[in-house]
């Protein structure tokens, strides 16, 4: 399976369950552990899941975090 595939296959997997953990996404997708620890961290670089200890779970479009500047101006209008 090539990489492209993996991808939207782990995002398919993890955005129906919403949080799964490791061992159970990787008997999901049958690949490596090395293999989908480094399609995990491409995925976290994208913004598209988080890693955490054990497991992952899919990163909310809502959940966005402004930065300071942008904060202030909201506040004083």
């Amino acid at each position: 399976m090539y990489q492209d595939e993996r991808l939207e296959e782990i995002l398919k997997i993890v955005s129906k369950k919403k949080v799964i953990s490791n061992e159970d996404l990787l008997n999901q997708v049958y690949s490596s552990k090395s293999t989908l620890r480094r399609d995990l961290i491409i995925l976290e670089k994208q913004g598209k899941i988080e890693r955490k200890f054990g497991y992952i779970t899919v990163v909310d479009a809502s959940n966005v975090e402004f930065g300071y500047q942008i904060r202030m101006k909201k506040r004083r209008v």
